[in-house]
């Protein structure tokens, strides 16, 4: 089985100025940083709501903020041309969405095999209403044997809020009850386009 992240693995930390200047704006703009960064080598980054395009921007300044250096994972369409070596110098790993069932045990093996590692995942999947969230990083984190720290935003009251580390149980109606209440005050650029907290398989079986 091909290494997902492995071969891509670069330093792409923030230099300080960048860090700082990151968290000056935030401040400027009126914006909270509720939350502290995870003190722990490797875990699963959750974040929402993903409502515009807007979000990755924003998203970018909270790992900047609070000097998070996750990887994340986005269809390879996004790395054409010259975007493609800026998406890369900031942890992007493309992948080819025909071949998303293999992601999970992929990105499962990877934080398996490294003891420091971070993976930001935007549970939502894309930034339409949907009644569903994906459940890949669920399936992530459990065969990955490591946290979720969920990230929330809410643009009207702008704040941004780092949870605690959570190890999910296997229990997903439980596990869903604690992440539905992380994001019960969460609030997008576009509200209406916030996906229901729930899986689709669990919507078809009930």
């Amino acid at each position: 089985m091909k290494e997902l992240i492995s071969k891509h693995l670069k330093n792409h930390t923030y230099p300080r100025w960048l860090r700082g200047l990151a968290r000056l704006l935030w401040k400027l703009q009126g914006w909270k940083l509720l939350g502290k960064k995870p003190q722990i080598p490797k875990y699963l980054l959750v974040v929402a709501p993903h409502t515009t395009n807007q979000d990755f921007f924003y998203y970018l300044g909270v790992s900047m903020g609070y000097d998070i250096h996750p990887y994340f994972i986005a269809k390879k369409d996004i790395f054409n041309g010259l975007l493609g070596p800026f998406m890369r110098s900031i942890g992007g790993i493309p992948i080819d969405r025909s071949a998303r069932a293999d992601v999970v045990d992929l990105a499962a093996a990877e934080f398996r095999n490294h003891d420091e590692m971070v993976i930001a995942i935007l549970p939502e999947g894309t930034r339409k209403k949907k009644p569903y969230w994906k459940s890949g990083f669920y399936y992530i984190a459990l065969e990955g044997q490591v946290p979720i720290v969920m990230v929330s935003m809410n643009f009207k009251e702008k704040w941004i809020r780092l949870s605690e580390p959570y190890m999910l149980t296997g229990d997903q109606q439980r596990d869903l009850d604690v992440i539905r209440t992380f994001y019960s005050d969460a609030r997008g650029i576009k509200p209406e386009n916030f996906s229901d907290i729930v899986f689709q398989e669990r919507q078809e079986n009930p």
